[in-house]
């Protein structure tokens, strides 16, 4: 009886001495476990912050691609809106043009806005958003629904090859000058040679515009001008601004991306050779700000030392970029220079 009693002492001992051990291992497992679903989770969390981080830089790429592209069919629509002034002026006053500038001015009136291939598609296909975060997956599909909402080709659109002046003059032996739509017209045509016309050129122009034929084709031409100033570039610019607009209330914070911008120009000592470079004061809001002395001519702002960003002005001492716009004309003295391009203006502060 004695050596059961021991045995089942033992027993029990050893039973009690397992239960310990299993606690303490089940114990340690369960330590284990949740260390890893711990450090799992620090990891989902800081995978969610890189890609946040990811989105958000490619969005601010996006942002100012969107927003160059707002800005060119705003300027888009400057030129073409002085293309419908000039025809009024042709129909009404033809006089007011110089003699020798009208040959010109009719085959840049066949020109039109170019189709330009924008950065906005390459820098969506680069984003890369989380197709499980809500906000991130709506503002994606926005800006893909813009993006295809703004394909459009002028060198495709037949309307444009029916009702053009260019035929009618080569027709009249006027021989065509080659233009192209905003850059032609900068500087009033000074660029031209103004000896590539006769005087016999002149003359069959003349009579054209007392054409009735050739008259019905330039109001023609006005009016489809006109469509495409209100319907398209108007249209495109509301969709651009709203969703720039979009953009913004996803990410308050977001700022234009240009690493440099600098000044150019006929006032200033390196003139149209080199662009001196402002410095950046706002991030943020895009204020490029600088201190320089201007002689007598004009100036541009444009970015990275190359003409594919530049933008000009009508206005002195202040007024709204333009994108490709007319050269700034300035005078001389000494100024503060404050560039907003997230507002579109600037600003010339004379100094004492």
């Amino acid at each position: 009886m004695l050596r059961i009693f021991h045995s089942l002492r033992q027993y029990f001992f050893h039973a009690g001495k397992l239960r310990q051990y299993l606690g303490y291992a089940i114990g340690e497992i369960i330590l284990v476990v949740i260390g890893i679903l711990i450090a799992l989770q620090i990891n989902n969390w800081n995978e969610k912050r890189k890609q946040e981080q990811r989105f958000l830089v490619t969005l601010e790429q996006l942002y100012t691609s969107i927003k160059e592209d707002v800005d060119l069919v705003q300027s888009f629509a400057m030129f073409q809106q002085e293309q419908i002034d000039w025809i009024d002026q042709l129909l009404t006053e033809p006089e007011r043009f110089r003699p020798e500038q009208l040959p010109f001015i009719l085959y840049y009136l066949d020109t039109h806005p170019r189709s330009f291939s924008s950065e906005t598609d390459y820098y969506l296909s680069a984003l890369e958003f989380n197709p499980n975060n809500s906000k991130q997956n709506e503002l994606a599909k926005q800006i893909a629904t813009y993006i295809n909402s703004q394909v459009w080709d002028y060198e495709k659109d037949e309307q444009w090859q029916q009702i053009a002046v260019g035929p009618i003059l080569e027709e009249a032996n006027i021989p065509r000058y080659p233009m192209s739509f905003s850059y032609s017209a900068l500087g009033h045509f000074g660029q031209v040679d103004t000896s590539f016309y006769t005087r016999e050129n002149i003359l069959a122009i003349r009579a054209l515009l007392n054409s009735r034929a050739f008259r019905s084709t330039l109001r023609s031409m006005q009016l489809m001008k006109q469509s495409y100033n209100i319907a398209s570039f108007a249209n495109q610019q509301e969709d651009g601004r709203s969703i720039l607009n979009a953009i913004r209330n996803y990410y308050p914070g977001i700022r234009l991306r240009y690493d440099d911008v600098g000044i150019i120009g006929s006032a200033l000592p390196t003139g149209y050779t080199t662009s001196i470079p402002m410095q950046l004061t706002n991030p943020q809001k895009g204020i490029w700000e600088m201190d320089i002395e201007l002689g007598d001519g004009t100036v541009k702002f444009r970015t990275r030392n190359s003409w594919n960003q530049n933008w000009g002005g009508q206005g002195f001492p202040s007024g709204n970029t333009v994108m490709y716009g007319y050269d700034v004309p300035v005078k001389p003295g000494k100024y503060h220079i404050v560039l907003n391009l997230s507002e579109d203006t600037y600003n010339f502060y004379e100094k004492n």
